[in-house]
């Protein structure tokens, strides 16, 4: 793993080339390994945009490994920070993906698909589509049920998706401000 992170940029293509290909393994332990290393190398975050690796990542949040997952959902999330990937992440169909990690994730897991989801947030053209998959329910769920750190970034995304009315509306239907919201 020391040598992912000290790579070249010159051998940083070749890399990435094949951890795409890995993800596309029917073996777990390979798309295990694939999503590993992407998310080391995910500190080049343009450039791993840009190779393709996000489609690929989506079918391993899927997955019902949960270590692969975990891998997969942190190196989307590290590349999430990218703005030139939000929309690359929006239009491969990471959304749905991440929402399905909410409901099924480790803790960990569920936690970055959360801080996933704040980082698309902060587009305003993605805001009212995350709250149209379906993201509000399970983020009031691991707001009420998360972790201390996962209720800030949580909270720091639902008050983002909730600039947008119908997001309100989701997020009142969801428990957020009922009698029994704490």
């Amino acid at each position: 793993m020391e040598i992912i992170e000290s790579i070249s940029q010159e051998d940083l293509q070749p890399t990435v080339k094949l951890c795409v290909d890995g993800l596309r393994s029917s073996s777990i332990a390979v798309m295990r390994s694939a999503a590993a290393k992407l998310r080391l190398l995910a500190k080049n975050r343009a450039l791993i945009g840009e190779s393709g690796a996000v489609p690929a990542l989506i079918p391993p949040l899927n997955c019902s490994n949960p270590t692969t997952q975990e891998h997969a959902v942190t190196a989307l999330l590290n590349l999430s920070l990218h703005d030139g990937n939000k929309s690359v992440l929006t239009r491969a169909g990471a959304v749905k993906s991440l929402i399905y990690v909410l409901k099924t994730g480790t803790e960990a897991s569920k936690q970055n698909a959360a801080c996933a989801l704040l980082s698309l947030a902060l587009v305003d053209e993605y805001k009212l589509s995350i709250g149209e998959c379906g993201a509000i329910p399970p983020l009031v769920a691991l707001l009420i049920n998360g972790s201390v750190r996962g209720k800030k970034d949580v909270l720091t995304a639902l008050y983002k998706l909730c600039s947008v009315s119908l997001n309100k509306e989701r997020a009142v239907r969801a428990g957020v401000g009922s009698p029994n919201f704490s």
